[in-house]
C-alpha cells in the first residue's frame, strides 16, 4: 500500500499557528461533536461521527467515518476534507454509480488494489465493493451474511461481515470475515479460502440471523473456548469476534512486507501472528482470554480488546487496545503504551507527550511511512496522530 509522507509543517498548518512541538500528540482531523459536516473544509472544521480508521494514500489519508456511512479523503496538500465514498445515508448500492451517490452501511475499510482502484469493506452490508475513479461497483459478496462459497468464486460467496482488507506481495486479497471468525484469501482468478480459523462460535440461527453457539468473552452467554490452536495450522485454530447486530467492527489484520499475517483476536485479548511459510500460528503478544493493561515481556503483557493493528517502518506493531483507550506498541518482543492513559478515558493533551493524552474507544491505528502514528479516536469523533 502506498503511505503518505504527510510532513511536519502540513500537520502544523492543520491546527493552525499555535501548535505545538511536532514530538507531540495532534488532533489532526474533527472538531470533536459528532456530525455529518460540511465538504470542502479544513481538516479542523470537519465534523465525523465515529471514525474507525485511518488509511494512508498518496497525497492524503483516507478516514473511515462510520456513523456517517462514509469515507472521507483529506487532501494534505489543501487541508481540505471531502467525501469520496457514500451519500451518507445507510443503504446497499446502487452499484456503477458516482461514488458520493451510493449507500453504504458501515464501511470499516479501504485499500489499495493493484493495478489501480480500491476495495472497500461495506461491513454491514456483507460485500467487498470496488472504488475505480470516482464510480462505486460490486465486487465480492451476495449482501446476504453467512459463511458459503469456499473453494468458488468470491463474487457469489457470503461473507459475514468483512472488516478488513489487505493484498499480499502476490496481488491476493486477504479478507479479515469478522462474523465467520474466519480470514478468508481470494486469489487472481476469483477463488476463496479460508486461510485462518475454523468458524467454531458461528453457527446460525436462521430466524435471527445470531449465533446459537457463542464464544467466552465474546458475549455474557458465551460458553465455547474460542482460543485454541497456537503451535499448529491457522485453519484449525480459533479466533474470538462479537458476531451479529449487536457487534462492532474488530477482528481486523495487517500483513508485514513478507506476508506474515497479524491479527488483531479481540475478544481473546491476545493479538496473533500466522507464518506465511508454514501457516502456523501463535500468539505474539497477549495472555488469552485475560483483559488488562500490563506492559512488560509479550507473552506477559495483557490487553483488553485490540481491535486494530498497523505495521510502522522500523518493525514496530502498534495496537488499537480499544476498551483500555489507549494505543499500545509491540517492539522486541516487549508491549509498552505509545499512546493514552490505558484505564482512563477521555478527550485532552492534544500537544503534550502521546502518554499523557486521553483518548476514547480508539478503534483505528495507522502508520505511514514516515512512522507518524494515526488514532482513529472513535468515540472523540476525530483524528489524532503523533510522531514516535
Amino acid at each position: 500500500m502506498i503511505r503518505a509522507r504527510i510532513g511536519i509543517a502540513v500537520v502544523s498548518a492543520a491546527l493552525g499557528a499555535c501548535a505545538p512541538s511536532p514530538t507531540g500528540l495532534f488532533t489532526v482531523m474533527g472538531t470533536g461533536v459528532a456530525g455529518l459536516g460540511d465538504e470542502g473544509v479544513a481538516s479542523s472544521e470537519a465534523q465525523l461521527y465515529m471514525p474507525m480508521d485511518v488509511v494512508p494514500g498518496d497525497g492524503g489519508a483516507f478516514v473511515i467515518d462510520w456513523n456517517n456511512n462514509r469515507i472521507r479523503w483529506w487532501d494534505r496538500d489543501r487541508d481540505t476534507v471531502t467525501t469520496r465514498v457514500g451519500s451518507g445515508l445507510s443503504g446497499d448500492g446502487p452499484d456503477g454509480v458516482p461514488a458520493r451517490e451510493t449507500g453504504m452501511n458501515h464501511v470499516t475499510d479501504i485499500t489499495e488494489r493493484p493495478g489501480g482502484g480500491w476495495v472497500i469493506a461495506d461491513w454491514h452490508n456483507h460485500r467487498l465493493r470496488v472504488l475505480e475513479g470516482d464510480v462505486i461497483d460490486a465486487l465480492y459478496g451476495v449482501g446476504e451474511p453467512g459463511f458459503a462459497g469456499e473453494g468458488g468464486p468470491a463474487a457469489t460467496a457470503q461473507f459475514n461481515y468483512p472488516v478488513s482488507v489487505r493484498f499480499d506481495s502476490a496481488d491476493r486479497l486477504v479478507v479479515a470475515d469478522q462474523g465467520n471468525n474466519r480470514v478468508r484469501r481470494i486469489d487472481s482468478s476469483g477463488e476463496v479460502t479460508t486461510i485462518v480459523g475454523t468458524g467454531l462460535g458461528t453457527g446460525f440461527d436462521p430466524a435471527t440471523g445470531e449465533s446459537l453457539d457463542r464464544c467466552v468473552g465474546a458475549n455474557p452467554l458465551g460458553v465455547l473456548d474460542c482460543y485454541t490452536g497456537d503451535g499448529g495450522l491457522a485453519t484449525e485454530a480459533t479466533l474470538n469476534n462479537t458476531l451479529g447486530q449487536s457487534g462492532v467492527p474488530m477482528g481486523r489484520v495487517e500483513l508485514d512486507p513478507d506476508d506474515g499475517l497479524w491479527i488483531a483476536d479481540t475478544k481473546n485479548h491476545v493479538v496473533r501472528y500466522v507464518d506465511p511459510a508454514t501457516g502456523v500460528i501463535a500468539t505474539a503478544a497477549g495472555v488469552g482470554g485475560v483483559q488488562g493493561m500490563d506492559d512488560g515481556p509479550a507473552p506477559e503483557a495483557t490487553f483488553d480488546a485490540p481491535h486494530d493493528i498497523a505495521l510502522a517502518p522500523d518493525g514496530a506493531v502498534y495496537v488499537a487496545d480499544t476498551d483500555n483507550h489507549c494505543i499500545r506498541v509491540l517492539r522486541n518482543g516487549e508491549l509498552s503504551t505509545a499512546a493514552g492513559v490505558c484505564g482512563e478515558s477521555g478527550y485532552a493533551g492534544d500537544g503534550g507527550e502521546p502518554t499523557e493524552a486521553l483518548l476514547n474507544a480508539p478503534y483505528g491505528v495507522a502508520v505511514d511511512d514516515e512512522g507518524r502514528v494515526y488514532i482513529a479516536d472513535t468515540f472523540n469523533h476525530v483524528v489524532r496522530a503523533f510522531l514516535p
